[in-house]
């Protein structure tokens, strides 16, 4: 359960990251909350690969929800210029996330997280 505790630790940062009014990091650490959550199936499962994105770990595994799918979408695409500033065409990460995206994020992260501890029975 070391990747869930994780995850979970993540998921409470980005909810204070949120309440601070720093949006972009919130929705990084909610993507980030997500992912580590993911590595608790990984452990169990030699088919996903730790570095792949969101959507592609989660299309490996069986029976997984078109709700569950669309979280890890919206996660990759908000999370996107903030892993890899250079995606984004002038300014700064920051400038392309705001509040409803950031909780938006934390819906979706939490979402994925209960997707794995109900995987994990």
């Amino acid at each position: 359960m070391r990747w869930l505790e994780e995850a979970e630790r993540k998921l409470r940062a980005a909810e204070l990251l949120l309440r601070e009014g720093l949006y972009d990091s919130a929705c990084l650490l909610s993507y980030l909350a997500a992912h580590i959550s993911l590595y608790q199936l990984i452990e169990q499962s030699e088919e996903l690969f730790s570095q792949a994105p969101l959507v592609f770990m989660l299309k490996r595994l069986p029976d997984v929800s078109s709700e569950i799918l669309h979280s890890a979408k919206i996660l990759e695409t908000y999370s996107l210029p903030l892993r890899i500033p250079a995606s984004i065409p002038e300014g700064v990460p920051s400038d392309y996330i705001d509040k409803s995206m950031a909780e938006e994020a934390l819906t979706h992260a939490k979402a994925i997280m209960e997707f794995v501890k109900g995987e994990m029975g």
